[in-house]
């Protein structure tokens, strides 16, 4: 080995070591900077023409294991989700209340039950009754104010899907900037650690708001993939585009029609133009983004229906009135439909009750069949046609929808479309027939027996009968009330949002001597009794109804069934139960991802001790490395010497 061998040996250890220095400073100087993960400068033997030529340094690498980081972002995209929920469904189970405190939607129906049995027993005292009215207007602002938290919760989930989009498109354009430079200088064999590092920290943006795929290409850039496959980034990024409201109401959802379309929807747009809603192909299923489209369009429209459902069955339980058929023995009996507005009862006295049927009256049937009892529901409607009447009924298993609009001024064929309708749902012969107007229901066949029959209507006026519209459609002094009728087959739906309109009927709390007094069954004017007070409060207590699965309380299959009390009390249970398991699952994913950052952490972090030891090592080499080169530089000047 020449001198000039061993004096390029030492000088590229003095270079090696210098930029290990280097790369040692700089872990110690971002020990505790977010993103940054240790480098280190990889050695190899130089070699020239097949002899050792010193230390060759290759480009700095960092230590990073690439599935390891994949999985957390999985768990990163998953915890964020869930967090976002939780933190949601906090808040609405904190807006309930528990069944027991003052605050709760259920505490102020109870209340209401109470101030009714106080009615029954006082039914003349004047202050009785003022307390009943106040209760009532307590319970319906408690339902507004609760309609409207909700609504604003999910104007709320617009504008953070707003600014969620705006991160998502800030980390894409960073990515493609950032792989256009790693591939120039892969191509030229530099470096590219540092740049990955930054791209890693744009890359765990986009996974905090959705879920993505990764692949890194072969020239160090890296395609980002939704996990439903739609290409974020390639050579050039994509973009998403939400075109969010300012105000949410209870009516605005989302569709795949633009024109009926109420909400944001989240577009990709790809760097040639092409437009693909994402929330019909492909939407997230991790992330922010995919925790506040849960939200805005699952569960605070679920929490807004069970506001919807005490409010629509505190105003139509209270108002219906329930017409029976007396089906005894083997007999038929039979409904008159002789008048377009009435629909006569022929009872087995012979003597008939008028009748008036409009959208969303319904005609209950129980039956028994093999030794199983089951039942069937008539629901008239202004439009059979709507597609959507399925989903606004407690029982679809069990409903049928009947057309009552032109039928004629007598509602010629009414009585046959009832029939064709029930001879379709049960097709047993000799149950159901129309003669001209009249519905003829046989009470027992060689395998089923009519058990009951009932027609449901919603009383308009508070002087028909005990019931009483004690609730009406409208809570503003600037908007005429109207009644509430449970309109069915309407393009927007009644029900929707009634909660947030609900109020105590003008007429009633203008005279509150309607509590106490109506017209009996036989014309008698019946004043100051408990009787009404009395139905009112066992519609509250003691009738059970079968509540829509839309609530979340039950199914198509096995509705939830119970009184309005209990209805209340299960609404407020169920946030308080959807909150607490929410609650659990986040925590459970937090631990998780936690482990999964600390495995990523100790694979990649910066160990300050680890870095001071290797800075020993350096300093050693370095110092032997000049050793090295002053002992050479003494041999040349030996030489230069023998002259």
């Amino acid at each position: 080995m020449s001198l000039f061998s061993a004096l390029n040996n030492a000088v590229t250890g003095l270079k090696a070591n210098q930029i290990g220095l280097d790369v040692v400073s700089r872990n110690v100087a971002n020990a505790n900077t977010a993103g940054y993960t240790k480098k280190v400068a990889p050695r190899e033997n130089a070699i020239l023409d097949g002899d050792g030529a010193g230390v060759r340094i290759l480009p700095t690498q960092r230590q990073v294991d690439q599935r390891l980081l994949e999985s957390l972002r999985a768990e990163i995209s998953r915890s964020e989700r869930l967090d976002t929920v939780t933190d949601y469904l906090t808040r609405v189970d904190e807006l309930f209340g528990r069944p027991d405190q003052e605050t709760s939607i259920a505490y102020a129906v109870n209340t209401l039950s109470i101030r009714m049995g106080e009615l029954v027993d006082n039914p003349e005292n004047a202050g009785v009754r003022k307390a009943v009215i106040a209760q009532a207007d307590a319970v319906a602002r408690e339902l507004n104010q609760l309609s409207g938290a909700v609504q604003d919760m999910r104007s709320e989930t617009e504008k953070s899907l707003s600014l969620a989009v705006d991160e998502v498109n800030n980390a894409l354009k960073g990515i493609e900037q950032l792989n256009r430079e790693i591939a120039n200088r892969e191509a030229a064999n530099l470096t590219i650690a540092d740049l990955e590092d930054r791209r890693d920290i744009h890359l765990q943006t986009l996974a905090r708001n959705m879920d993505i795929r990764t692949v890194e290409r072969g020239d160090g850039a890296m395609t980002v993939f939704t996990n439903s496959g739609h290409v974020l980034v390639n050579e050039r990024a994509a973009q998403l585009s939400f075109d969010g409201r300012q105000v949410l109401t209870a009516n605005d959802a989302y569709s795949t029609d633009d024109v009926e379309r109420g909400v944001g929807s989240l577009t990709l747009v790809s760097p040639g133009g092409t437009r693909v809603d994402l929330l019909q192909d492909g939407p997230p299923r991790q992330g922010k983004i995919a925790g506040l489209l849960e939200l805005r369009d699952e569960r605070l429209p679920e929490a807004q229906a069970q506001l919807d459902e005490i409010a629509h069955n505190l105003a139509l339980g209270m108002a219906d009135r329930e017409t029976t058929i007396p089906l005894t023995g083997t007999n038929t009996r039979s409904m008159d439909f002789t008048d377009a507005a009435e629909a006569p009862i022929t009872r087995a006295s012979g003597s008939d009750q008028v009748l008036r049927v409009q959208d969303g009256d319904r005609m209950a049937i129980s039956y028994t069949q093999g030794g199983m009892e089951k039942s069937m529901t008539v629901y008239f409607v202004d439009d059979a046609s709507n597609t959507d009447l399925l989903n606004r009924v407690p029982d679809p298993d069990n409903a049928v929808f009947v057309d009552i609009t032109g039928v004629g001024a007598q509602n010629q064929g009414l009585a046959n479309r009832i029939a064709t309708a029930m001879s379709s749902a049960m097709p047993i012969g000799g149950l159901f027939s129309a003669t001209g107007e009249r519905l003829n229901i046989s009470t027992t066949t060689a395998t089923v027996s009519i058990d009951d029959v009932a027609l449901h209507q919603a009383s308009t006026t508070p002087v028909d009968g005990p019931m009483l519209n004690l609730f009406a459609n409208g809570n503003s002094p600037r908007i005429e009330q109207e009644a509430y009728t449970g309109n069915l087959s309407s393009t927007v739906w009644e029900k929707v949002g009634f909660a947030g309109r609900i109020g105590v009927n003008t007429e009633i709390a203008d005279d509150d001597t309607l509590l106490v007094r109506y017209t009996a069954e036989h014309g008698e004017v019946a004043v100051g009794d408990n009787a009404r007070p009395r139905f009112l409060m066992d519609q509250l207590t003691e009738t059970r109804f079968t509540y829509s699965p839309n609530t979340g309380l039950g199914d198509a299959a096995h509705p939830y069934k119970g009184t309005i009390l209990d209805l209340g009390r299960a609404v407020v249970s169920y946030q308080g139960m959807e909150a607490t398991t929410q609650q659990s699952l986040s925590e459970d994913q937090a631990t998780r991802t936690t482990l999964l950052e600390q495995r990523h952490s100790s694979m990649t972090g910066v160990n300050v001790d680890d870095e001071l030891a290797e800075l020993i090592l350096l300093q050693s080499a370095y110092s032997a490395s000049a050793k090295v080169v002053q002992t050479v530089d003494r041999l040349f000047d030996d030489l230069m010497s023998l002259r």
